[in-house]
């Protein structure tokens, strides 16, 4: 899987997995029943497009499915940013970052860690 292409329903049950894994669809059905009020048929739905997408796997334990990411959060963090920022800003950070820095003040301590994460990236390249 070369992006992380899930709705933001389908990371509702990725969240749940990164979390914690193998689940069986039961457990998963049951937390989303109290977080979502999803129907069982909906969170079935959403494993089966997981899988078919590739971000899950399953294996087979006597009559239940055990569930697994079979990507990282971070991979899917980094595709999810790439996308945005390619959709909204034309794929150029700084006008991401401009966006943000409009919206709302930066404090001291953001803005020094901002700086080291800045100076860092300078020395890597």
């Amino acid at each position: 899987m070369t992006n992380c292409n899930i709705s933001d329903s389908e990371w509702e049950v990725m969240n749940l997995l990164w979390d914690q894994a193998p689940q069986t669809s039961t457990e998963l059905i049951n937390q989303l029943e109290e977080t979502q009020n999803w129907k069982p048929t909906t969170v079935k739905t959403l494993l089966a497009r997981l899988v078919e997408k590739e971000a899950v796997r399953y294996t087979v334990q006597g009559k239940s499915y055990l569930y697994e990411p079979a990507v990282s959060k971070d991979t899917c963090l980094k595709s999810k940013s790439d996308l945005f920022l390619k959709k909204y800003h034309g794929g150029r950070l700084k006008s991401l970052i401009a966006s943000f820095v409009d919206c709302e003040p930066i404090d001291s301590e953001t803005l020094d860690a901002l700086k080291k994460l800045l100076e860092s990236q300078k020395e890597d390249s």
